[in-house]
This record gives structure tokens, C-alpha cells and sequence, in this order.
């Protein structure tokens, strides 16, 4: 018997170091959304390939001292240096390196600012000043106030092999060329690159802070109900093993923890606890029923196994129902959560009877609590009076429900990745912001015009039809600055005929463009290779905005394509980061509505299966009940379809079912023991209305540490989450009752 149990806990330990080895392989990234034949992520590496590859840095920068003098474009000089010194960086636009075209008697050149100052072309630090202000990047690297600059750091590198270590290089490498600096007051990153590390930083800071709190909170929650350490102990061990299986099983596959991710592991330690809890008050019940332990584990086991492994298939369902989603973050989350869910079935159960075998005689000595009595006393009452107004009851939760599903018709989704995962006072959010209200804006939007005929692009009719066409984009309210091949042109033309206007003639522009062709393929002065292709058969119009959702993406669209329809061009599609946020939403709806039809289909399907129709469907009572006026307080509410409400519903309705499935088996087995109606009802509420109160109330505690989140997508789902489990405790002890009383209550 000692070497038995020796073994067990030998076992034990050997698991736990094992999964421990797992835990150095984690690694964090939030760039990859779509897979790569989906259709916007093909245009979005279309266009990284094609006109702007890599990952770009933008840095807002408030002076200290006055920008057009020696002193602070020379300290501004050592710091662009430094910068381009980075290992993965490949160019870096600022007021002083953007590129522009002088003539020098016949001879035309391209360079930057800084090149024509050292030169002579431009005679003096005036000169420049007046020459900048009146370019095309006035307002955009610098402000019209003069405060403020831009660094524009662009990275050469596949999109695709970035990473958290080295866009954490890209970034402590800026800010060390730019801390200390005399010029600089203070600086503020946005961009592409700065969105998806922060929110790697946030995840990483999110899931060690989560995952100590609410094991801290749990184990405390558990000691003020158990008063014994070895149940505390039993518990904990079941906790632990199922996190590190979690994330062995998410390195193993080869994934990232993203935003998304790292629910994942702080909700398998509330599901562990939760069956561990049902597993120890059931075997509480029955000790004082059955005297010989043996006999006694063997009850609890036959009597624990299959709720537990029905919980753990409803869960499993929430969670798998994700893997249909297009979004990657959320289909790996499905995926990796099934798995997790089922593995952490088989060691929460092997665990928990482990620990009751090894125990069993020191935890038989330990006299029932008088604060469990009273909670049974509590439950015996509710349970009359469920039964006594069974019908109000029922009317009442009828009518509840039909006022949140009416809700749902203000259901909308949006996407804005700073709304998603930032909070409005946080650095990122403020900085990003800040680029807006300075420095042309931290939105953009591509159009690319699409061509069959090589050359299409280089004729003096295209060239004037474009030109009307940013004329009427610059006045939209949403756009603050367009960028196309017609910068460059005209460049080039107002220093050849002294008009700042373009050319002409199909001659005038073959000849210009012809000397912009030179600077192709050099490292700084290629002026042509983001806004056209080699064959001049497609361009793209760079739009500059601010900040802009989903929503107002779309109707910025909306009136691009009255623009461009009216322009007749032979083709034309979309991209930019607002354009691929703005397909993320779409997706989001599409994931949100499946997700819930899947699991309801699954669950129900399931429940009939095992417990016959009539009690099968009760039993889904009390589950749609807590989603649908979750959904409905969240349309109500006026809150978006995002990232976190996507996994509000499947998740807490996979995680709610589990008391229902307790509750429904328990009856069953009343029933089939012969007990009359009230009998059976009686002995489940009474048996089962304090593990069903633990386990609400350590599901509180659990999701209730995403409330203090930094990411305010797990702070929306660690409120609507706690919303919906409070609804369905009341729904399981009042609602799911009262509808055995008028389904189910003949004997």
C-alpha cells in the first residue's frame, strides 16, 4: 500500500518536471492574422513585395530646439547614422534624408536634403526652409507648427520573419540613438511594427501577472473553504500539471501565446480547480454514507467520471469551435484549447483520485463543516420555493430573456486595433494619437490601379486623370495626405520648365519619368519603387488618415469607389493597414455567428445523447439564458462585435453548461434510483448547491482577474464572462428546477 501510493505521487512529480522543460520554448507574437492564400492577406503581401517591403517605424519627435539650424540638423545627422547602423534596419526618412530632385545648369540630380546642403545645391539652411516648406512633405515629416518631426524607419526584411526579438531590437536601438539627446524633448512610436510589439509586451506582462493572481486568489479562495491543506494541496496539484500540459501543448504545436492565447492557459486553471472541486465535495458527501474507503473511491470515481468528462466535451466544443474561424489567433486558440481541454480531463482526474487514494485516511478524520450545513439549509429552502412558484418563475425568465434577445438587433462589429487592445490613456494609444493630431496621421490607406497593358502608367492623359483624382481625395475629411508616382513627376518637371505643374505631353512624361528610372535600384534616392512596378501596368496612391475604425474604413471606401468608378480605370483594389483591420472585422461577425451556432448545435446534440431528449433540452435552459442576455447587455450597452466579445459567448457558454451537466446527471441517477419528483429534485439541489456555489464563485475569481488587464480586449471578457456565469448560478439553482417542476415532475 506505501509503495503504491509512493508511486502515485513519484508519478506525479515526474509529470510536472517533465512539462516544465516546455515552458523555456514559449514564445509571444501577434503579427500573423490571415493564412497566406486568403485574399487580404494576399494583397497585403502584395504590396509589402511589391512597393513598401517590411515593416515600418514611425517616430513622432517634439524639438526642443529649433528645427532648420546647424547645430540641431547635425545632432539629427549622428542620430539617423545610429539608426541605420540597426542590423535589420534599411532606410530612415526624415526631414533631413527625404529625397528630393535639383537641377544644376543641364544637370538634374536626385538626392536627399541632407546631400544637396553638403553639396551646395541648397546655398543655406533658408534656402531649405523654403524649399521644404513648400514640398510634399511638409506636414508629413514635419509639422506646420515646426515642433514637431517625423523618422519613417523602414525595415528590409519578410514581413513574415518578424519577430518579438528583433522588432525589440528595431525599437531599443531607436531609442537609444534618440535618449540623451539635447534636440529631442520627447518622442512617441506608432506604426505597424510598434502595434504588434506592444501588444506582444502587453501579453507577455498580461499572462505572468494573470496567471500569479488568480493561482494566488484560488489558492486563498480554496484554504477559507476547505481549511485543509491537503485538499488545498490536491487542488494545486491539479492546477499546475494542467497549466504547464497547456502550454507544452501550444509550444509543442508550434504556436505563439497572442493576445488571444494567453486566455487560454488562466482559464484551464479555473476548469481544473472547478472538476477538482466537484471530484473532493462529492467524495465529502459520500464518506458519511459509505464507511470502507475502497468502496468509497469507487463511488466517488463512478459517480465524478462521466459529468467531468461531459463538462470537459462541452468545454472542449467552446473552445473548438474556433477552429473554423479565418482569423488565425482565433483558430489556433480553438485548436490548441480542444486538445488542452481533454488532456487536462485525463490529468485532473487521475490527479484528484491520486490524491483522495494517497489521503483518504488522514482527510476521513476531518468532521464536516458547520458553515456546509448551512448552506445546504439555504439550498433546501430555495429549492421550496422554486417548486412553490415554479410558474412566475418561468414567466418572469421568459420575459427577461425576449427583452436582451430583443436587444440583439443593435449588434454591430468594428474593429479599431488600438480600441481592441489599448486603453485611451495608455502610452501606445497617446502615442499614436500623437502622430495623428502632428504629423499627417497614423492610418493609411492603399489604392492600387491595376493594369493589363505595360506602360499604361506612363502616358500624359493617365498622368492628368490622377492628378484630378488626388485633388478630389485631398478634400475628403478623413485624408490628410496622398503620396504617387505625380510627387516625384513633378519634382522632376518644375525643375526642368520652372512650373510647379506635371507634363503635358506622352513625350514629357516618358522623358521625365525616364530619369526618375536612374534612381531605381539604389538604397535611398529610389523614388519610384513604392508607387509603381517595373512595367508601369500597376500603381499605387498612398492615402494618409488618422486613426480610423472599421466602420469609418469602409465608408471611406465607399466613397473612393464613387471616385475611382467615375475615373473608368481598368481595375483597382485595396490594401493598407485600415483596409486589412477592416477585414478583420468582417471575419470577427462571421467567427462570432458560427461559434455560437457550432457550439449550441454540439451541446444540444450532446446533451440528448446522453441524458434523452426531454432532459437534454431542459438542460440547455439555463445555458441560453446567461448568453442570450449577455449578448443582448452587450448590444444594449452599445459595445462592438470584437476580439473579446468573439470569445465571451462560445467560451462561457461551453464553461456554464458544466453545472448544468452536474445537476442533470445527479437527477438522472435519482431517477433511475426510483425516487419521486420531489425527492430528487430535493437531494440535487441539497447535494449539488454547494459545489455548484464553489465552483461560481472560484469561476468569479478566475475570470474576474481580466478585469485588471492592461488589454482592454481581456478586460471586456473577464466582465461579460463573470456577467454570464453569475446568470447562469441563478439560472441553475432557480430557472433550470422550475422547468423539471413543469416538464419533468410526473413520478
Amino acid at each position: 500500500m506505501i509503495l503504491r501510493k509512493f508511486g502515485i505521487v513519484a508519478v506525479f512529480f515526474a509529470v510536472l518536471i517533465g512539462l516544465s522543460f516546455q515552458v523555456k520554448e514559449l514564445s509571444f507574437d501577434n503579427y500573423e492574422w490571415m493564412d497566406e492564400d486568403n485574399p487580404d492577406q494576399i494583397i497585403k503581401t502584395y504590396l509589402d513585395e511589391e512597393f513598401s517591403p517590411g515593416e515600418d517605424l514611425v517616430v513622432g519627435i517634439s524639438l526642443k530646439t529649433p528645427y532648420f539650424t546647424q547645430e540641431t540638423l547635425d545632432q539629427i545627422k549622428a542620430a539617423t547614422q545610429k539608426i541605420e547602423e540597426i542590423a535589420l534596419v534599411d532606410e530612415v526618412e526624415t526631414p533631413l534624408t527625404a529625397t528630393i530632385v535639383r537641377g544644376s545648369g543641364d544637370v538634374l540630380r536626385i538626392e536627399s536634403y541632407e546631400e544637396a546642403i553638403d553639396q551646395g545645391h541648397l546655398k543655406s539652411l533658408r534656402a531649405y526652409e523654403t524649399h521644404f516648406k513648400n514640398s510634399q512633405y511638409w506636414g508629413r515629416l514635419m509639422s506646420v507648427d515646426e515642433q514637431h518631426i517625423a523618422f519613417v524607419v523602414t525595415c528590409d526584411i519578410d514581413p513574415q520573419e518578424f519577430s518579438y526579438i528583433s522588432r525589440e531590437t528595431i525599437l531599443n536601438g531607436v531609442s537609444a540613438a534618440l535618449d540623451g539627446q539635447e534636440w529631442v524633448r520627447e518622442y512617441h512610436f506608432s506604426g505597424e511594427l510598434q502595434l504588434s510589439h506592444q501588444i506582444d509586451v502587453q501579453t507577455k506582462q498580461n499572462l505572468k501577472r494573470l496567471l500569479g493572481m488568480s493561482v494566488g486568489l484560488i489558492l486563498v479562495f480554496l484554504y477559507i473553504i476547505f481549511r485543509q491543506l491537503i485538499k488545498v494541496l490536491i487542488v494545486a496539484a491539479s492546477a499546475s500539471v494542467t497549466v504547464l500540459a497547456t502550454i507544452a501543448i501550444v509550444t509543442l504545436r508550434g504556436h505563439p501565446i497572442t493576445a488571444v492565447g494567453l486566455i487560454l492557459p488562466v482559464v484551464i486553471i479555473v476548469i481544473a480547480i472547478a472538476d477538482s472541486i466537484h471530484i473532493l465535495t462529492r467524495w465529502e458527501t459520500l464518506r458519511h454514507q459509505i464507511k470502507d474507503h475502497q468502496l468509497l473511491l469507487k463511488t466517488t470515481m463512478k459517480e465524478t467520471w462521466v459529468p467531468c468528462l461531459v463538462t470537459s466535451l462541452t468545454t472542449g466544443v467552446g473552445f473548438g469551435a474556433f477552429y473554423f474561424s479565418e482569423i488565425i489567433p482565433l483558430r489556433n486558440f480553438g485548436v490548441d484549447g480542444f486538445l488542452t481541454v481533454f488532456t487536462a480531463y485525463m490529468l485532473i482526474i487521475g490527479i484528484s483520485w491520486g490524491g483522495l487514494y494517497v489521503f483518504q485516511e488522514p482527510l476521513s478524520k476531518v468532521p464536516l463543516k458547520k458553515v456546509q450545513h448551512r448552506i445546504q439549509a439555504g439550498f433546501r429552502l430555495t429549492h421550496i420555493l422554486t417548486q412553490q412558484y415554479w410558474k412566475p418563475i418561468l414567466i418572469t425568465s421568459l420575459a427577461i430573456v425576449m427583452i436582451f434577445a430583443y436587444m440583439l438587433r443593435h449588434i454591430y462589429t468594428e474593429t479599431n486595433f488600438l480600441d481592441v487592445f489599448f486603453k485611451e490613456k495608455s502610452e501606445v494609444y497617446q502615442s499614436f494619437l500623437y502622430i495623428d493630431d502632428h504629423l499627417g496621421g497614423s492610418g493609411n490607406v492603399d489604392i492600387i490601379l491595376s493594369s493589363e497593358e505595360p506602360g499604361h502608367y506612363k502616358t500624359a492623359d493617365v498622368v492628368r486623370q490622377l492628378e484630378a483624382i488626388e485633388k478630389t481625395l485631398l478634400k475628403h475629411p478623413k485624408i490628410n495626405h496622398v503620396h504617387s508616382f505625380l510627387n516625384p513627376l513633378e519634382m522632376v518637371h518644375d525643375q526642368i520648365s520652372g512650373e510647379g505643374r506635371l507634363p503635358d505631353s506622352d513625350e514629357g512624361v516618358s522623358q521625365e519619368m525616364l530619369f526618375l528610372e536612374f534612381s531605381r535600384g539604389e538604397d535611398k534616392n529610389d523614388v519610384l519603387s513604392t508607387h509603381i512596378d517595373f512595367d508601369y501596368s500597376n500603381t499605387r496612391i498612398h492615402l494618409q488618415t488618422p486613426n480610423i475604425s472599421a466602420n469609418e474604413t469602409s465608408a471611406l471606401l465607399h466613397d473612393l469607389d464613387t471616385v475611382l468608378k467615375d475615373a473608368g480605370f481598368p481595375g483597382y483594389f485595396y490594401g493598407g493597414s485600415s483596409v486589412f483591420f477592416k477585414a478583420l472585422s468582417g471575419y470577427i461577425l462571421h467567427t462570432q455567428l458560427l461559434s455560437i451556432a457550432l457550439t449550441l448545435s454540439a451541446i444540444w446534440i450532446m446533451f440528448m445523447v446522453i441524458f434523452g431528449f426531454k432532459l437534454g433540452t431542459l438542460g440547455m435552459i439555463p445555458n441560453i439564458i446567461p448568453i442570450t442576455m449577455t449578448l443582448g447587455m452587450i448590444a444594449a450597452l452599445n459595445i462592438p462585435f470584437d476580439f473579446a466579445t468573439v470569445l465571451i459567448s462560445s467560451i462561457s457558454f461551453g464553461i456554464c453548461v458544466d453545472d448544468s451537466i452536474h445537476f442533470i446527471h445527479y437527477y438522472k441517477l435519482e431517477k433511475e434510483r426510483g425516487k419521486s419528483f420531489q425527492e430528487r429534485t430535493q437531494k440535487t439541489v441539497q447535494t449539488l448547491g454547494y459545489p455548484i456555489l464553489l465552483t461560481t464563485l472560484l469561476l468569479v475569481i478566475g475570470f474576474g482577474v481580466f478585469m485588471s488587464a492592461d488589454l482592454v480586449l481581456l478586460c471586456r471578457f473577464g466582465i461579460f464572462t463573470v456577467y454570464a456565469i453569475s446568470i447562469a448560478f441563478i439560472a441553475d439553482i432557480i430557472i433550470l428546477p422550475a422547468a423539471l417542476r413543469a416538464f419533468d415532475s410526473k413520478d
